[in-house]
């Protein structure tokens, strides 16, 4: 059906609280697991050969886990989020290239290099009173 835009919006912002809350929960299994296992990994007594496989602390592991490739991440309004830095000039061309299109840094050069010729090559604007 039909939806006004108030109504999308408040729809994505639903699903995205509803996977931000899903997120959470994931995020803190993983780290549960992840502690888990490394300390069974420091039990020697686990092993045929009495030598345990971990002997760090478990309470210093830092696990960061890392949800940003994520397919509800609203990316029109990151990129529009970008571009408006970029117009600041608190970000650069490069780094909005990369960022919102997926370019390496090699990439990105090439492409602004591109855009540098075509702006320098385009034609001059035609004034209607005369001159140039």
């Amino acid at each position: 059906g039909i939806q006004t835009a108030t109504e999308v919006v408040t729809n994505n912002s639903q699903t995205y609280q509803t996977r931000s809350s899903y997120i959470t929960q994931v995020e803190k299994t993983i780290k549960a697991l992840v502690y888990a296992i490394f300390e069974l990994a420091s039990v020697d007594s686990f092993y045929a050969d009495g030598q345990a496989r971990w002997t760090g602390d478990v309470d210093s592991l830092d696990i960061t886990i890392n949800f940003n490739d994520g397919v509800f991440v609203d990316q029109e309004s990151k990129r529009a989020a970008d571009l408006q830095a970029v117009m600041a000039q608190i970000m650069p061309k490069k780094q909005f290239l990369m960022r919102n299109y997926g370019l390496d840094e090699e990439e990105a050069t090439e492409w602004l290099s591109q855009i540098d010729t075509e702006n320098s090559t385009a034609e001059p604007e035609f004034n209607q009173f005369g001159g140039e």
